[in-house]
């Protein structure tokens, strides 16, 4: 028998990021903290944290990678996203920022770490 002849490798081109913004929106809110990294110290995504956003109709529409990882409770990754500039108080095309989204979510946790770091608790959704 030979080799594994019919397995298709996905071969990435070397000109694109190391982590696409879809990619990274998604690793956020899975909680992959070497993904999130990744993103965030790369040189081409210097103060762009906040610019990935995903309109698919499974999330939140133009939701930032903050508000993702706060919606789904991975306080693993939110102080790195802090760390790297994200907005605190950015919110989503709906208004809903990621205190709003942790306290509906019940993660005391995340609105413990986004109280610290100075989001407006006074903030309200546009629906």
């Amino acid at each position: 028998m030979g080799g594994k002849e019919g397995y298709a490798v996905p071969i990435r081109d070397p000109n694109t990021p190391a982590v696409t913004d879809d990619e990274f929106l998604r690793l956020a809110e899975a909680g992959h903290v070497a993904g999130v990294v990744a993103f965030t110290t790369a040189a081409e995504n210097k103060g762009r944290v906040d610019a990935p956003r995903v309109d698919a109709p499974r999330h939140v529409s133009g939701s930032t990678a903050l508000v993702m990882a706060a919606k789904a409770g991975r306080v693993e990754v939110i102080p790195l996203l802090l760390e790297a500039g994200a907005g605190v108080d950015v919110p989503s095309k709906i208004g809903c920022t990621a205190l709003i989204f942790g306290a509906e979510n019940g993660h005391a946790p995340v609105v413990e770490m986004l109280l610290a770091a100075g989001a407006d608790k006074d903030l309200q959704n546009n629906v």
